[in-house]
């Protein structure tokens, strides 16, 4: 990919030779050159966008590879799968009491602005399982808004309940794996547990085998010493 880029550069570089920008006089048309070089400079703007791309992707396997290597102990996973989405839900509920600003009649709070972040990464790095995580979550997200809309001194008991909660069985789970939580490693982590889970469920349906080997195979290198022996 790299000869790639620099072959597409170093087109890019003769179209601007031809269009007298890099030194050389050739006897080439102007308009002619410079649309060269501007198709040149696209392609090279796409291919850089492409490698990007894959370069986030890679990332994001890593690190759904590191989460999977901390969450093997059947215990744990079901420990997760009532934990996060306490914990996911009630920093959501907290967020929505940060307005941020109105788009049309909408108000938009840091929680708009949060989980559209992170479901746009999720649905880039690994589509299927974005698309499922971002509709889960967004169906959260609904419930959190009518509490807040309704909200009174309940709210901020119920955002603590299931963070606490949350916390409280995850750490059991982690007491059946023998591990620490992986965010103590990487604070990464913490956003791996929602499109994690998601996986787990689409796994375990049969669904989305390549990915789920492209994870298993880069949690070898985070799994203790004892259990690569």
């Amino acid at each position: 990919r790299r000869a790639q880029h620099q072959r597409i550069f170093a087109t890019c570089l003769g179209s601007l030779n031809h269009y007298g920008l890099g030194g050389a006089s050739q006897n080439v048309s102007l308009p002619k050159s410079w649309m060269h070089f501007q198709r040149c400079t696209r392609l090279y703007a796409k291919t850089e966008g492409e490698a990007a791309m894959q370069s986030f992707r890679a990332w994001f396997l890593e690190q759904m590879g590191m989460y999977a290597a901390y969450h093997r102990d059947r215990r744990n996973q079901a420990t997760h799968h009532l934990g996060v989405p306490l914990i996911v839900f009630s920093l959501i509920l907290a967020l929505t009491q940060v307005p941020l600003t109105y788009l049309g009649s909408v108000q938009l709070t840091a929680a708009t602005v949060a989980l559209a972040v992170l479901f746009l990464g999720y649905v880039v790095a690994a589509p299927l399982v974005g698309i499922v995580t971002a509709l889960f979550y967004s169906a959260a997200y609904g419930l959190a808004v009518q509490l807040a809309d309704g909200s009174d001194s309940s709210l901020w008991f119920i955002t603590g309940a299931c963070f606490l909660g949350g916390w409280i069985v995850q750490f059991i789970g982690h007491a059946f794996e023998g591990r620490r939580p992986a965010l103590t490693v990487n604070a990464v982590q913490i956003f791996m547990a929602p499109p994690f889970l998601i996986a787990e469920i689409l796994f375990s349906l049969g669904a989305a085998r390549a990915l789920e080997e492209q994870i298993q195979m880069r949690a070898v290198k985070y799994l203790p010493k004892e259990t690569k022996a």
